[in-house]
């Protein structure tokens, strides 16, 4: 038996016919992928920006049904509903014993499915029952494959932690993950001023139609008019900047923005020939952080329990979020969407 799958083929993507992947050790489970979604990571595979192993089936973010188990498994049993954790970890190493797993030695993101190991963009998946997480029924897969990006977005707030309620919050970004980490904000802390910046203008306009009272949607001119307002008064400045378009012009912005001891927050993958972005006695007069977030080492079960959370109280309705379904034989053109900003995210349905 076989299946068409979607690999990386270095600087392009290409389907290819491989064998339905088989269970060879007790441990490992089969999955019959039901969502996945195109995520900005798989953007900068296709643009070389950042570096996996070629003929890697792509597809990191998951959902599916549990179609065989080996005879290890003891809490994964055959049709469980499932969301997958992409990261590998050992559970043995300093990393992995330090809450760092995202860097563990040997799995991490470095071993991560749809990275370096095959993931998603196919109809079955393999992988170990350890990755597995049980989903409720009351999420639907298409919600269950946003689990592995929203572990990022807690992670992101772990790291920002703690924000305040007084906080002026910016965010950067108002693709998949600026719009979860807007919501997560919402449902978190419904108080906190929340303002948006998108260089799209239709990534704008679907923020803006989720009808969130304390989030403001913005472009760039907006932030540097207010800049030029503000220069001279010394209480202006955001207290927490995200950034998650991975534009070394919103980075540059951003610092700029900071308010006295405000933090700035990366997740959005940066061009690696980047430097002399921040100022170092700026960052020591003023008591600045500034820090990174590398995936959801440790919130994937969290991230499950918000996502029904944001469900029920109907924030995560995915055809209002302009989230689009697509079959993996129409992958390219959804590819093109979602490159050009005609949908905030792609889901594939294999």
């Amino acid at each position: 038996m076989t299946m068409e799958v979607l690999y990386n083929a270095g600087g392009e993507f290409k389907f290819k016919t491989v064998p339905i992947p088989t269970i060879t050790k007790p441990n490992e489970v089969i999955v019959e992928v039901k969502a996945a979604g195109l995520c900005g990571t798989d953007l900068e595979i296709l643009h070389q920006r950042v570096q996996f192993p070629t003929g890697v089936t792509l597809g990191h973010e998951i959902s599916g049904i549990v179609t065989e188990t080996g005879e290890d498994c003891k809490v994964i049993k055959k049709w469980d509903r499932v969301a997958l954790d992409s990261l590998g970890h050992c559970g043995a190493c300093l990393h992995c014993k330090t809450s760092r797993r995202n860097f563990c030695i040997r799995g991490g993101v470095e071993n991560a499915l749809g990275l370096s190991k095959d993931g998603g963009f196919a109809k079955f998946v393999k992988t170990k029952e350890a990755n597995c997480l049980k989903i409720p029924d009351s999420i639907t897969f298409e919600q269950a494959c946003l689990v592995e990006p929203y572990s990022t977005i807690l992670h992101l707030m772990k790291r920002a932690h703690p924000i305040e309620k007084y906080f002026n919050v910016l965010i950067f970004g108002a693709g998949t993950v600026g719009t979860l980490a807007a919501l997560n904000l919402y449902h978190n802390m419904p108080d906190i001023s929340v303002v948006v910046c998108d260089i799209s203008e239709k990534r704008r306009k679907v923020l803006e139609d989720q009808g969130i009272e304390t989030v403001k949607v913005v472009d760039s001119d907006y932030l540097e008019k207010e800049l030029l307002l503000n220069i001279s008064n010394p209480e202006y400045g955001y207290d927490c900047i995200f950034e998650l378009s991975g534009s070394v012009s919103a980075l540059k912005l951003g610092f700029k923005l900071l308010a006295k001891r405000g933090k700035l927050l990366m997740f959005g993958v940066v061009d690696a020939k980047s430097s002399h972005i921040f100022n170092p006695a700026e960052i020591f007069f003023k008591e600045l952080t500034i820090a990174a977030s590398l995936s959801g080492p440790d919130e994937i079960m969290p991230a499950v329990e918000e996502i029904e959370a944001l469900s029920k109280k109907n924030l995560l309705n995915l055809e209002k979020l302009n989230v689009r379904n697509i079959p993996l034989s129409e992958f390219f053109s959804g590819l093109s969407d979602f490159i050009n900003h005609e949908v905030t995210k792609v889901i594939i349905k294999p």
